[in-house]
């Protein structure tokens, strides 16, 4: 385990905030790697994901699994957010206000995802579409690397995809 994970899993595990922090440790019920394949059985094509990609799609998979299994959380939404993703002054008041204004325009069930960051950063989904989400990204792991795939899930770019989304919008916002 990474040194600074375990000393906060230890720091808080035992601690008055315990219930507000939840330390994912590796899960091995998601241990099948098959479709990852080692770094000498690469494609030669260079738009399909190489090992490491593979490796991180299958991570992100893993997170989301196991998110969806805490029933002690009841959260309406998931945001991305990875560990080089700091939030600026005021970061969750604005995502509040984001949220609000895109229940306005669109309805509560109107919006499939708002993205507020880059790449796999600051993107907010409905909690009970982490589970589609993570089948979808598992299922096409060897195609695409995860953050083109979450764009193509987001956009309904495949009929898969638009299955999903059902006529729902994915939501930018600047500020």
């Amino acid at each position: 385990l990474h040194e600074s994970f375990e000393n906060n899993r230890l720091k808080f595990e035992n601690s008055s905030l315990s219930e507000s922090f939840w330390f994912c440790v590796y899960d091995r019920s998601v241990a099948d790697v098959s479709d990852i394949g080692e770094w000498w059985d690469d494609p030669e094509d260079e738009n399909a994901p190489g090992w490491k990609v593979r490796k991180q799609t299958r991570d992100i998979v893993r997170l989301l699994n196991q998110v969806t299994e805490i029933k002690h959380i009841v959260a309406p939404y998931f945001m991305f957010m990875e560990d080089d993703f700091y939030l600026c002054d005021n970061a969750l008041l604005a995502m509040y206000h984001t949220i609000r204004k895109a229940n306005g325009y669109h309805g509560e069930s109107g919006w499939i995802s708002i993205r507020v960051g880059f790449g796999l950063n600051g993107i907010i989904v409905h909690s009970p579409d982490v589970p589609t989400l993570s089948g979808y990204l598992l299922k096409h792991i060897k195609r695409r690397p995860p953050d083109h795939l979450m764009v193509e899930w987001m956009l309904g770019e495949t009929s898969e995809s638009a299955a999903t989304t059902r006529g729902r919008v994915a939501v930018i916002s600047r500020y």
